[in-house]
């Protein structure tokens, strides 16, 4: 991936983890803004994974698709990584970077993630993707 590529990407998986990431709006979500909200973003950071070659060459070789991605983003939000680590919101960050999502793709079950999770996931997951930003 050119520098241009990578600043574009960061640019809108930043954009798309604040929308992610905002807080439960018991209003919003009464009149269904918040999940079309939500799911418009969940539809783009899809288009941003799709995009990057290594992270279809991690999908490809793993035999991840989209609905693999969509179960693996609900998972880490269930399971305490739906929140903000250095300036990441992980559960997006983690589907965007190969390295991460390699890591994912082998927590097959919630077992695998709940044991994952006792060892602080949200902070192991950061770690690749701070690497790759430098």
């Amino acid at each position: 991936m050119g520098f241009f590529q990578s600043l574009r990407k960061s640019g809108r998986l930043w954009k798309v983890s604040k929308r992610l990431s905002k807080p439960f709006d018991a209003a919003a979500m009464l009149n269904g803004k918040a999940s079309s909200e939500k799911e418009g973003a969940l539809n783009e950071l899809m288009d941003i994974c799709r995009s990057d070659d290594l992270v279809k060459l991690v999908m490809s070789r793993y035999k991840a698709d989209e609905s693999t991605l969509r179960e693996l983003y609900s998972k880490l939000v269930r399971n305490g990584a739906g929140g903000q680590v250095k300036g990441h919101y992980v559960a997006a960050t983690s589907l965007a970077f190969p390295l991460p999502l390699k890591f994912l793709t082998s927590l097959t079950d919630e077992a695998s993630f709940a044991q994952a999770r006792s060892v602080g996931p949200a902070a192991y997951l950061v770690k690749p993707v701070e690497a790759a930003s430098l």
